[in-house]
């Protein structure tokens, strides 16, 4: 159990430090277009969420194994939230929508 807490706690700390890194290290752009911003960082997790499943291939652990694909799915989760903000998907993107009223 100390094992697996000790994993987690790694990979939460190196998935963090990764993205971090990421933002810090990417180039800065000069626009205010979001647009520009939102490909960036898609293009960042689709890296992240490949390597992950990469990953999943490379450990015998069944646990590792759930939690590398585990987080690959939550990644492919924020880079669809990225899509639905550009093509205005979901009615919290629309301009005439609040998404903080109740």
């Amino acid at each position: 159990m100390i094992y697996l807490l000790k994993i987690k706690t790694i990979l939460a700390k190196s998935l963090f430090n990764y993205l971090y890194l990421k933002i810090i290290i990417m180039e800065k752009s000069s626009s205010s277009n979001p647009l520009e911003h939102t490909t960036n960082i898609k293009e960042e997790f689709a890296k992240l969420s490949s390597h992950l499943r990469e990953d999943v291939e490379k450990v015998d652990d069944p646990q590792a194994k759930a939690m590398f694909e585990v987080s690959a799915e939550v990644i492919d989760g924020l880079e669809k939230a990225f899509n639905d903000y550009e093509h205005k998907n979901e009615s919290a993107w629309s301009k005439n929508e609040n998404p903080f009223k109740g």
